[in-house]
C-alpha cells in the first residue's frame, strides 16, 4: 500500500465492483476485505496489497482452475512484481495479470468511503436545504490548475475487461502492464464548480474560491439538517456519514501533489474509450438520484 509515499492523503483511489466474464477471467478489485489464501498472497504483492486480504480471488482461486487471468486495481503509484507477465497462482498453472490505476473513481454507492459523488451530492442537498452558498475550499492551486485526473467507474471497468479479452498478438500485448485508468480530459474545479451548483440549483457567490472554508468544519454539525432533508425529500433512508466524507474532500482539494497520468501507454495498445469529466460527474449525480439517494 502507498501509505509511506501519501500518508494520510493516501485513500483518493477507492474501491470497484469486482466482475466476473465468464470466460476464464477475473476483474479484481484493489481493496481487500477478507483473509489472504496463500496462493494469492503472491499474486496480491505484485501491487504492494500483500498485508491485506483479497475479495474474489480469494473464494474462487481454490476452484477456479479455469482462471486465464486477474486485474488488480490499485492507485497511481505501485509495485510491480519483476517475474515477467505471469505469476504462479496454481502449484500447475500460471495466470496473467494486470494492474490499473484511476485517479478520482466517480461513481454511484451509498458505501463507499471515499465517495467523491456522494460528498458532492449532500454538500449541495445541504446547501440548498439551508441557503448556503456553494463555495469551494481549498488550496488555489487546486482550484485554478489541472491537479487530478478523473477517472469514470465505467471506463475503468471497460479498461479491465479490455485488459483481459484483449489477445497478444504481433508484438503487443497488455499482460503483465500497468495501465493508467483514467477518463483523458483534464478539468480545473475553478470551470467545473460553478456548473455544479446549477446542476444542485444552489446558490453560486460571486467569490467561490475560499482558501479558510474547511467542509469538515462547515458541514460535519449537520447530520440533523440531512435527516431533514431525507424526510422532506423522501429519500432512501441513510445517515449523512454513509453518502459523504468531509474529511475526505478537505484532503482532496489540499493534496500537496498533482495527481496526473498519462494515457499514452493503454492508449497505443488499443484502448480508446474516454470520458468527459464533467460528463461524468453529472451521469453520477443523476444516478444517485434515480437511486433516490439524493434529491
Amino acid at each position: 500500500m502507498m501509505i509511506s509515499r501519501f500518508g494520510k492523503f493516501r485513500p483518493l483511489f477507492f474501491d470497484l465492483v469486482t466482475v466476473f466474464t465468464g470466460t476464464g477471467h477475473c476483474l479484481m478489485d484493489g481493496f481487500f476485505t477478507a483473509p489472504m489464501t496463500a496462493a494469492v498472497r503472491e499474486a496480491a504483492s505484485l501491487t504492494g496489497w500483500a498485508n491485506e486480504g483479497p475479495t474474489a480471488v480469494a473464494a474462487e482461486a481454490e476452484k477456479a482452475k479455469e482462471l486465464k487471468h486477474f486485474a488488480l486495481q490499485t492507485g497511481m503509484s505501485n509495485y510491480v512484481a519483476s517475474n515477467g507477465k505471469m505469476i504462479q497462482l496454481f502449484d500447475e498453472e500460471w495466470v496473467a495479470w494486470t494492474v490499473h490505476r484511476p485517479g478520482l473513481l466517480m461513481g454511484g454507492s451509498n458505501r463507499a468511503l471515499f465517495n467523491f459523488i456522494g460528498s458532492l451530492c449532500v454538500y449541495g442537498a445541504i446547501c440548498k436545504h439551508l441557503n448556503l452558498p456553494f463555495v469551494f475550499g481549498g488550496t488555489s492551486e487546486c482550484w485554478e490548475e489541472s491537479y487530478i485526473d478523473g477517472s469514470d467507474v465505467r471506463l475503468v471497468a471497460e479498461q479491465q475487461i479490455w485488459a483481459v479479452t484483449t489477445a497478444c498478438g504481433d508484438g503487443v500485448c497488455s499482460y503483465g502492464q500497468a495501465f493508467n485508468a483514467i477518463n483523458g480530459s483534464s478539468f480545473t474545479w475553478k470551470e467545473i464548480w460553478p456548473i455544479l451548483g446549477k446542476k444542485f440549483g444552489v446558490r453560486v457567490p460571486e467569490e467561490m474560491f475560499l482558501e479558510g472554508f474547511w467542509f469538515e468544519t462547515a458541514m460535519g454539525d449537520k447530520k440533523k439538517e440531512w435527516e431533514e432533508i431525507v424526510v422532506k425529500e423522501r429519500l432512501v433512508e441513510t445517515k449523512m456519514e454513509d453518502l459523504a466524507n468531509w474529511e475526505f474532500l478537505d484532503n482532496l482539494f489540499r493534496f500537496p501533489t498533482k495527481l496526473l497520468g498519462s494515457r499514452a501507454k493503454v492508449d497505443a495498445l488499443g484502448f480508446t474509450m474516454r470520458c468527459n469529466t464533467l460528463e461524468s460527474i453529472s451521469y453520477w449525480i443523476d444516478f444517485m438520484r434515480d437511486e433516490n439517494f439524493v434529491p
